[in-house]
């Protein structure tokens, strides 16, 4: 029992949460990655079979000029590779280990941060207890910053009468 009791010493509630957010959102951004990285392949894979298809570029919803289907699907590439390099800077930015920061102001234990931090497979431990524990900001960067805005008018916008490429399944369909 003396053991038990021992397990809990130096750890805080406020820096454990604060770990588990960061071990979660950094699971999430490795998988988000590798599922871009197999998107950009397809991408790139259309794009090469697809350098002669002429389709209308469009501005303002617009018919413009012609374009290839390999040109707009370029556009995807680089907005998608924009945002695996978005990934990669929040994931630089967050994978520091905030065990070791007690509810706010550290621990008088002797723990072995650099230690823990690498057992986790962090960078290294946070260096301000407070901003260990209360750092939010790499979720903002994963949850809100990569949303891609042109993803959303595509969506929006292309079931427009002038574009018709693309089909959205309404239910029951």
């Amino acid at each position: 029992m003396t053991q038990g009791k021992k397990l809990h010493t130096g750890r805080s509630r406020n820096d454990q949460v604060a770990l588990d957010m960061r071990l979660f959102t950094r699971k999430t951004v490795k998988e988000t990655d590798n599922e871009l990285k197999e998107l950009l392949a397809v991408i790139l894979k259309i794009m090469k079979e697809n350098t002669q298809t002429i389709m209308p570029g469009f501005t303002h919803l617009q018919k413009a000029q012609p374009i290839t289907l390999a040109h707009h699907m370029g556009a995807y590439f680089e907005m998608f590779k924009r945002d695996r390099s978005r990934l990669c800077d929040i994931y630089k930015r967050m994978n520091y280990c905030p065990l070791g920061s007690g509810a706010l102001a550290g621990t008088t234990y002797p723990l072995d941060r650099d230690y823990t931090a690498q057992l986790l497979d962090f960078y290294g431990p946070t260096l301000n207890s407070m901003d260990g524990v209360s750092d939010r900001d790499y979720l903002i960067g994963v949850f809100i910053g990569s949303f891609n805005y042109h993803d959303a008018s595509v969506t929006l916008f292309g079931g427009n009468y002038h574009l018709e490429f693309q089909r959205v399944p309404v239910c029951g369909d």
